[in-house]
């Protein structure tokens, strides 16, 4: 056994009396407490149990009981306008998305896409019409403008002038979303007249053969190029003949002269055909039957009504959101800090992307949506679903269409001060955006 010293009242620890220096780097506060409480401790204690505690600073003893921390201050309550998106008043194409990162919307800035006004539809909606027999296109789409009384309006797919049915228009900003209804299918019912009388088994065969991807050229009469292509006939069949004259219906590819088609049939049936009367029934997704068309007469009664007595029921009944004419492409919602700065032409990278198609591929078309459901842009994937989902950083999408006008949302973005970096001038700045929780 080692030998302990005889001499207890000598400290078995050298430890130097810091007190004095501790109590000067300590804040003033703090030193007022540590003393204050030095009585308490020594009459809780009376006589140390053992010569070591009696070599232990009165502060250093104190202020390792009597020392409370400090509770951490409370997260600064949000802005009234701020809250989650509503999931109930979001268009139907948001639903089912795969959810990568949460984020909240401010109701002070854009508007659900079903709760626009009508000034704010008269510069994002989009109106189906019927298009009477007669008019141009063109002639059509100029006396809407003047009916509503806006500098800007387009159509998605021409009909000849005799040709009547749906006839989608874009108002103001939403022109630039008809585009994508020339992707999907159109449907036509036809009235024709073989040349010579044949036998339903026989325009049945005919029929069948020109289904599927044929060769096309458009008529000597026509607004395009005169030139060979390919185009599908999705289906093609006969739903009435009365001798000579044939009742059909078309589902076909943008883009089919179906009276070109009627000529090329009767080529084959060896006899000749002629279209006499035709009907646009369909555009992609919009159906007649299904969907409201609108003529001008209506439209027109329906305008003056909202200007002349403010009731503009009738006219929000005939315009719809621009977003109905997108629920055909693959959707991605992003956060609202980096909505204007895709309105200024930046590029979508992964840090604002809230949302995506859970089956997205590389090189598909999306539409790019603010969390309360309105259209911001077309953009082409450059990634897949499960890229996007692993990844933390790059860009995702490349901007085809800029829909939304900027300044919609607030700025949340930087730019580079003039002369900085590689003689960039007032370019955005990716890192930046970034940085402030943007694209």
């Amino acid at each position: 056994m080692h030998d302990c010293p005889t001499d207890l009242s000598q400290p078995l620890l050298h430890m130097p009396d810091n007190g004095a220096q501790l109590s000067a780097s300590l804040p003033q506060s703090l030193s007022k407490s540590a003393s204050s409480s030095t009585p308490a401790i020594t009459q809780a204690t009376q006589t140390p149990a053992s010569p070591l505690l009696s070599h232990l600073s009165p502060l250093s003893s104190s202020s390792i009981s009597s020392s409370p921390t400090s509770p951490s201050p409370a997260p600064a309550p949000l802005p009234p306008s701020f809250s989650p998106p509503d999931e109930h008043r979001l268009p139907p194409q948001l639903g089912g998305l795969l959810e990568l990162d949460r984020d909240i919307t401010d109701s002070a800035y854009g508007t659900y896409y079903g709760e626009r006004s009508l000034e704010q539809l008269l510069d994002y909606g989009i109106i189906l019409l019927d298009k009477p027999p007669g008019p141009t296109s063109h002639e059509t789409v100029a006396w809407t403008k003047r009916i509503l009384e806006i500098p800007k309006i387009g159509h998605s797919g021409t009909l000849d002038p005799q040709v009547s049915g749906v006839l989608p228009l874009g108002l103001g900003e939403a022109t630039k979303a008809l585009g994508v209804l020339l992707l999907g299918p159109k449907e036509y019912h036809a009235l024709g007249r073989i040349h010579t009388l044949a036998k339903k088994e026989e325009i049945d065969r005919v029929m069948g053969l020109m289904r599927g991807p044929i060769y096309q050229k458009p008529p000597q009469r026509s607004a395009v190029l005169r030139q060979t292509r390919v185009r599908t006939i999705h289906e093609f069949e006969l739903l009435e003949q009365k001798e000579r004259l044939l009742l059909t219906r078309i589902l076909c590819e943008s883009g089919t002269y179906i009276r070109k088609l009627y000529y090329d049939m009767g080529e084959i049936l060896g006899s000749g055909a002629t279209m006499i009367e035709l009907r646009r029934t369909r555009v992609d997704q919009f159906r007649e039957g299904e969907c409201r068309l609108v003529t001008m007469h209506e439209l027109a009664d329906a305008y003056a009504r909202w200007k002349e007595d403010g009731d503009g029921s009738k006219l929000r009944g005939m315009i719809r959101p621009v977003e109905d004419a997108l629920s055909g492409v693959k959707s991605v919602v992003i956060g609202d800090a980096a909505v204007d700065a895709m309105c200024h032409g930046a590029q979508l990278a992964i840090p604002g992307i809230l949302r995506i198609h859970p089956n997205l591929k590389k090189g598909d078309l999306v539409c790019i949506y603010t969390q309360k459901g309105e259209a911001v842009a077309l953009a082409e994937s450059v990634m897949d679903a499960d890229t996007i989902a692993e990844s933390t950083k790059g860009y995702a999408f490349e901007t085809r269409r800029i829909i939304m006008a900027p300044g919609t949302y607030p700025k949340r973005w930087r730019t580079k001060p003039k002369g900085a970096g590689s003689g960039a001038d007032d370019s955005v700045d990716a890192r930046d955006m970034q940085k402030d929780g943007g694209y």
